[in-house]
């Protein structure tokens, strides 16, 4: 019996050091949630939403920390304003609907297009790196759609913005309002919930698009679309199709035209993409998502690279960018461009 005493001793001292562990590790976890909340401005009304926000917050944290623990990953995650999100809020930054039948005779009707050809069969070689952010007025600043399903409408509003001092349309880049084609634009759109960047660039040939600053961002859909306020900016022609899944021509028309969007797949680590080179093989869903081509680079462990800029903020990944491989996450697999009358 005498011996035993040691032994519960030794045993009580045990439980009570681990559950001095967990108690600490518990009270960090929320003295990091607080910080985040702090950092982020979130405020949850009542405490069991509180709770469940942390859950979804340690939750997002876990995955970070396993996933950074591979030290062969090209890539890093890191906790952003999105941490604390369900997986259907995440959907939400979504809403693009890919019709492949469309697509495909889009594809059919662009590949003769002299617009296309004029670009290809310009000056060369191309230059092996290119970033147009380096480049004055041609790429705005990063924008946060929030919850607004408005990938595709800052996508066009991106390729169009990097065209205006091309085209002579302006003398210096003007932002351009994603929201005027959020209330206004009414082939295939639903506001805040979808739209597709083809039909939104034919809209703009028939209601051009007005600049931010007469058409500011509210990250809603209004019904109501006031056309008489403000001047138009910039109207292109129509729109054009890529080769899909052509590197190439993509790489090409990059280099020689400027910014293009293109679709991607938003997946769950993109969402809590931090740093790096994304080469997620396993990343091959339907696209849903639309985001902007801005230049393109070469890592010597990695290869070659598409810069891509998102507009999930610029708390986002690489201040708003990212760095991906082509063809991860489906990009390449559709890319728009505007047509001009004028050259």
């Amino acid at each position: 019996m005498k011996a035993i005493i040691p032994l519960l001793l030794a045993l009580v001292c045990l439980v009570d050091t681990l559950g001095q562990l967990v108690l600490a590790r518990h009270e960090s976890s929320l003295r990091e949630w607080a910080q985040y909340k702090r950092q982020y401005g979130k405020v949850y009304g009542t405490p069991e939403e509180d709770a469940r926000r942390f859950s979804l917050f340690m939750a997002s944290r876990e995955e970070i920390k396993q996933h950074n623990a591979n030290e062969q990953s090209s890539y890093k995650l890191g906790l952003n304003h999105m941490a604390d999100w369900t997986r259907e809020e995440r959907y939400t930054l979504g809403g693009v609907i890919y019709d492949p039948i469309e697509h495909e005779k889009g594809l059919e009707a662009s590949k003769d297009h002299s617009f296309l050809q004029a670009i290809l069969d310009g000056p060369a070689p191309l230059p092996a790196e290119l970033d147009w952010r380096l480049v004055p007025d041609r790429v705005s600043a990063v924008r946060d759609q929030g919850k607004c399903s408005a990938g595709w409408a800052i996508a066009v509003t991106g390729v169009l913005e990097g065209q205006e001092v091309v085209r002579n349309f302006t003398e210096q880049l003007v932002t351009l309002s994603p929201q005027y084609l959020i209330d206004c634009s009414f082939e295939n759109f639903h506001g805040c919930t979808s739209g597709w960047v083809s039909p939104a660039l034919k809209e703009v040939a028939n209601l051009g698009v007005k600049s931010e600053a007469d058409f500011p961002w509210t990250g809603v859909y209004s019904n109501v679309c006031d056309f008489t306020h403000g001047d138009m900016v910039i109207n292109d022609s129509g729109s054009i199709y890529l080769p899909k899944n052509n590197e190439k021509v993509l790489r090409t028309t990059v280099a020689k035209f400027g910014p293009v969007p293109v679709g991607i797949y938003a997946s769950p680590k993109l969402h809590q993409y931090k740093s790096g080179i994304f080469n997620e093989p396993d990343c091959n869903g339907q696209l849903d998502h639309f985001v902007l081509i801005v230049g393109y680079g070469n890592d010597p462990k990695e290869g070659d690279y598409w810069i891509v800029k998102n507009s999930w903020s610029d708390d986002w990944g690489e201040k708003g960018y990212m760095r991906i491989k082509f063809g991860v996450c489906g990009l390449g697999q559709v890319a728009n461009i505007p047509t001009f009358d004028r050259h």
